[in-house]
């Protein structure tokens, strides 16, 4: 049968009643065991791993402890988006409360761009900083950790991304990373955020013996490492699930008051903060800030006097919308660019900006189904790219088949990821790139659905389990339903420019509202009197103080028979 979007879904089977359907979503969870079905139903924060289980962490502790007894200066060093900016401010407030002279610097994505750099290093020496800790970055920075010992600073490396063993920072007096070849650490799938938390839990036990007294230090916390891993979208499974679902709760009562300001002035309900809030109303906030103007202004939100508060999130939301302007101008801008019977999008434009790339390349990797690689031409002769891939291709793989040496530098993963190169070297870089996708063939990916369901099976009990399932995100997706042969009654636009959807159907004498977002376009399919199948994620909100349910529309399949 035709979908609208294009894209087959994943048979399921149909099920009729809840007991049935509670069972079948806990097996798709690889949940078998009385034990694994209780953790993951009923997360603990007794279930954390101990931090120094993490290699070197010892390491790390002990050398912060000698800072804080002495008074030497102490620098964190952090990264310029959500998963940064919230590791930044854990250690950076943890610190602080615990008796240390820490400041922080963060590098503009714009001028700056990733990763520890000597020229900053060199800064932060003339500060008198005796120890730099990084965040959410430093781990393939050997020549810059190096260029920092030399200076008479010892360098702690925290970060999460997977390090190259030629340039493994090997100076540096601890690397906290699961993936360093080392670690033996459970759980492999911290943010940057993730792991600031745990090196603030293993600070704080050592400083503090009083359990309350532990547990309320470090509760504040976990909202913020929350922030951390959904905007950086971690797999929301073991310890970083417990992080998240706490940090999720914390969130609803929050005792940032920079926070509460940004859920006040957005009109977001604390209630119903979920990890979608998190990824969409949040954690772009705080991105949007390194993109176009100051990223201090995002950390200084947390970090900074509340008295300013106003102030700055006045000036996050005119970049948020500033964002959003100049992504649609970008992309109108790449239309002339975009090629005809390619594999792959290789395209950059002295004009366009760099925080900007990702954007524009998700939103037409979408639209193309190609991997896009967009990028941005400095003065200095070097061009800025980021890179983006729709399901079943690899960002990552196709860098790694290209001559590494022509770049300036690069990293990433499936989905994402970037590279710097001289503009000299760009013609070879494009043809390595399309002669490895034009060998490649996509994966086949599928719409997942994981059941059919009868009508009478959209209630509250099902929504109740469902929150118990959550939170929802990388590892543990919203579950996507379908109901099938529904009857349309009902079919009009919303939004300022027509971009969201909203249908009523009706199934077996029952009727229901599905809202789709940014799929406006499917109006011109919909025919009211006309049958359909509808994927669907089911939740529930509160609205003037009544809890209803609420179907988000996911694709919509042509009804044959």
């Amino acid at each position: 049968m035709k979908t609208f979007s294009g894209r087959a879904w994943k048979k399921a089977p149909l099920v009729k009643n809840t007991e049935d359907l509670m069972a079948l979503l806990l097996k798709n969870r690889k949940l078998e065991t009385h034990e694994q079905i209780s953790d993951f139903l009923n997360p603990k924060l007794s279930k954390l791993h101990d931090p120094y289980l993490m290699h070197s962490m010892d390491k790390a502790v002990k050398r912060i402890l000698a800072a804080i007894e002495n008074e030497e200066k102490i620098m964190v060093y952090g990264d310029f988006d959500a998963d940064g900016v919230t590791s930044t401010v854990i250690l950076v407030d943890g610190l602080r409360k615990l008796g240390a002279k820490v400041s922080y610097r963060i590098p503009e994505r714009n001028t700056d761009g990733h990763g520890l750099k000597t020229y900053i290093l060199d800064e932060i020496a003339t500060k008198e900083v005796s120890l730099i800790i990084s965040c959410d970055c430093g781990i393939n920075d050997k020549a810059q950790v190096d260029h920092a010992v030399s200076l008479g600073m010892d360098v702690i490396i925290s970060d999460h991304h997977h390090p190259e063993p030629e340039n493994f920072p090997n100076q540096a007096l601890s690397v906290l990373n699961p993936h360093n070849n080392h670690c033996d650490y459970p759980e492999t799938v911290l943010s940057g955020a993730g792991i600031a938390f745990k090196i603030i839990t293993a600070l704080a036990q050592e400083q503090i013996n009083n359990p309350n007294e532990l547990s309320d230090f470090l509760t504040p916390y976990l909202e913020i490492a929350a922030i951390g891993l959904i905007g950086d979208c971690m797999p929301l499974t073991g310890e970083t699930r417990i992080i998240t679902h706490f940090g999720l709760q914390k969130i609803k009562e929050t005792s940032w008051s920079g926070l509460a300001k940004l859920l006040e002035r957005n009109g977001i309900d604390p209630s119903n903060i979920d990890a979608e809030t998190v990824g969409f109303y949040i954690a772009p906030k705080i991105n949007a800030a390194s993109r176009l103007g100051d990223v201090l202004k995002a950390s200084e939100l947390f970090l900074g006097n509340p008295s300013r508060n106003y102030e700055r999130l006045t000036y996050l939301e005119k970049l948020n919308n500033e964002r959003r302007t100049l992504t649609k101008k970008h992309i109108d801008q790449a239309q002339p660019k975009i090629e005809k019977n390619v594999s792959c999008q290789f395209i950059h434009d002295k004009d366009w900006t760099i925080g900007i790339l990702g954007l524009m390349g998700s939103a037409l990797s979408e639209k193309l189904n190609q991997p896009i690689f967009a990028g941005a031409e400095q003065k200095n002769g070097m061009v800025n790219f980021s890179a983006r891939a729709p399901d079943g291709f690899s960002i990552i793989d196709g860098m790694k088949a290209c001559d590494v040496k022509l770049f300036e530098g690069f990293g990433g993963h499936r989905g994402a990821g970037g590279f710097q190169a001289k503009k000299k070297n760009l013609p070879i870089i494009k043809k390595q790139l399309q002669d490895y996708y034009d060998k490649v063939e996509p994966k086949t990916i599928l719409i997942p659905v994981e059941a059919y369901l009868s009508p009478e099976l959209i209630n509250f009990e099902l929504t109740d389990f469902l929150n118990l399932l959550g939170p929802f995100g990388m590892g543990n997706p919203n579950p996507n339903f379908v109901l099938k042969k529904v009857k349309l009654v009902n079919v009009k636009t919303l939004g300022k420019e027509n971009d969201h959807l909203k249908l009523t159907v009706t199934s077996e004498r029952k009727s229901f509202e599905l809202v789709g977002f940014f799929i406006g376009k499917y109006t011109q399919k919909l025919k009211i009197g006309n049958y359909y199948d509808v994927s669907f994620n089911l939740s529930e909100n509160f609205w003037q103080g009544q809890k209803r349910l609420q179907l988000k529309l996911i694709d919509i399949r042509v009804r044959l028979n």
